[in-house]
């Protein structure tokens, strides 16, 4: 099933992982005979970029990134154990009125297992000009293979603007090509970057604050300090419009495992205004047992 009637069409992304498995549409009973199995969309969840950590709450900004991820159970092979999917995705408001939307086919190889499952991943902006208030994301699939469909959705609701990091997004390189999740190996490096809103631009100059740490259990940091640095956009650098954000990167480089948070704040100089964002960091060590080397 895919979706009409979408006003306006956001910019969609989407991956898909095999888990542990994948699922076929037909398994055999404890008899021997085939039994259907009903396509499923599980574990609906809004995530920071590809591979999370999961987000606390679903309080967004305008021009903020949305991800959210899912797992697909049922799906339905062909010989060569590869689902054909028909994915689509709308955003609506408290009036039933359809804000984004998108829809495009999505191919997987999957794994040989009975408690097989897709993942599912997607992406979409919301637009800077975003109204505040209560909105639906609905997600549909179609199976290619089987013809069943299964639907979705998460609520979430959108703040008025404010000064915020927003989109903070995690990478193995440092092109930022090859997306890594927030928690690897001693003597990995992860390469971040994220994005700002909100900032005050009246005086035709941007001038901000930023302060990037990483702080164990205790709050102490491991770094000894935060790195503090200014974010100054004039001229030709600074944002020609509002869909245009302030960004910075920064690399993380794990010496030591253990359960950490990443702890980024920023201060616009002309307002005095601050934020700040957390995610939790996690760095192991593959050479000692722990839940990271068993898998």
């Amino acid at each position: 099933m895919r979706f009409a009637n979408a006003t306006l069409v956001c910019m969609a992304v989407s991956w898909l992982a095999c888990g542990e498995s994948t699922a076929a549409h037909a398994v055999a009973d404890q008899d021997g005979a085939e039994a259907d199995v009903k396509l499923e969309v599980r574990g609906l969840q809004p995530i920071y970029h590809r591979f999370g950590p999961v987000r606390k709450d679903l309080a967004c900004l305008p021009g903020e990134r949305l991800y959210f991820r899912c797992d697909l159970h049922g799906c339905g092979l062909d010989g060569r154990r590869r689902t054909e999917l028909d994915v689509s995705w709308r955003i609506v408001n408290a009036e039933g009125k359809v804000r984004q939307a998108a829809s495009h086919p999505v191919k997987a190889f999957c794994w040989a297992r009975e408690d097989a499952f897709v993942r599912l991943s997607e992406r979409c902006i919301l637009d800077d000009t975003c109204r505040p208030g209560k909105y639906t994301l609905e997600l549909a699939i179609e199976d290619r293979i089987t013809g069943q469909e299964a639907n979705a959705s998460l609520p979430f609701t959108v703040k008025p603007p404010v000064l915020a990091i927003v989109s903070p997004r995690f990478y193995c390189d440092e092109k930022c090509t090859a997306a890594a999740p927030l928690s690897g190996v001693i003597n990995q490096a992860i390469f971040c970057e994220c994005e700002i809103v909100g900032e005050d631009r009246s005086q035709a100059k941007v001038h901000l604050s930023v302060s990037i740490d990483v702080v164990d259990a205790a709050g102490k940091s491991a770094w000894g300090g935060p790195d503090v640095f200014d974010l100054v956009l004039e001229g030709d650098r600074l944002p020609a419009n509002i869909s245009q954000h302030p960004m910075f990167h920064t690399i993380i480089a794990l010496c030591h495992p253990g359960k950490y948070a990443l702890r980024v704040a920023v201060v616009d100089k002309a307002t005095a205004r601050m934020a700040e964002l957390e995610l939790p960091l996690e760095v192991h060590d593959p050479q000692e047992p722990n839940d990271l080397a068993a898998k």
